[in-house]
């Protein structure tokens, strides 16, 4: 009972039992061997969260072990489907490719965060977004669905774009940073080199010279 009125924090019907069944202030809690928010609903905030007492979103998982998964997703289904399915579902009733900027439905953002401090190894000064993906709709016209695509990782505080995968490219470095682009053979490390600094395309570079490259307008070609 509070303020005069009956309140239920736990509540039986013939087919459901009931925690908070008046819509109440009243959180729930299942404390385990060592952890006393094993699982904590905030009725106020009207979140949920595992292993903390203070959820930051609809659903907050917190975990200081090491060598165990924080979530794990399994299936036993013996067929062949694919499973198990994790699925970001931008569930919009009006879904859109267009915008005043542009841009369309952002599909989903999955960040890759840590923290950061004044220098390393010294007391954290907050939060940070270290490398990102995300997804948007392009195209949401039936039978003409098209998406987008990007890598994000962070450079000098900001985030900037390492691979753009729209509707008719796929772009390595779109943000104009330096950043090269390597691809390794068996026998070498930079089979194939852009060198974003110089503007300069190698193939079978060595160390010293491309065996074939393009270093500005300039094209090289070195004999086998």
């Amino acid at each position: 009972q509070s303020a005069g009125s009956l309140l239920y924090p736990l509540k039986f019907t013939p087919t459901t039992t009931l925690f908070n069944a008046g819509n109440d202030n009243i959180d729930v809690r299942i404390d385990g061997d060592t952890n006393d928010f094993l699982f904590f609903a905030d009725a106020n905030q009207e979140q949920v969260s595992i292993g903390n007492n203070d959820p930051l979103g609809k659903f907050h998982v917190t975990s200081s072990n090491t060598g165990v998964f924080t979530i794990l997703a399994e299936s036993n289904d013996p067929d062949a489907s694919a499973a198990p399915d994790v699925v970001l579902w931008r569930n919009s009733a009006t879904p859109s490719h267009t915008s005043s900027s542009g841009n369309g439905d952002d599909l989903g953002h999955l960040r890759f965060r840590g923290n950061h401090a004044g220098s390393d190894g010294a007391s954290s000064a907050g939060a940070h977004d270290y490398a990102d993906i995300l997804a948007e709709a392009k195209n949401v016209v039936t039978g003409s669905e098209g998406g987008s695509m990007r890598i994000r990782t962070a450079l000098a505080s900001e985030m900037r774009d390492r691979i753009t995968m729209s509707l008719t490219e796929t772009i390595f470095n779109d943000a104009r940073q330096d950043f090269d682009f390597r691809i390794e053979s068996t026998t070498g490390s930079k089979a194939i080199w852009v060198d974003a600094s110089t503007n300069s395309v190698a193939i079978g570079h060595d160390g010293t010279a491309p065996k074939i490259g393009f270093f500005g307008t300039t094209p090289i070609v070195k004999p086998t």
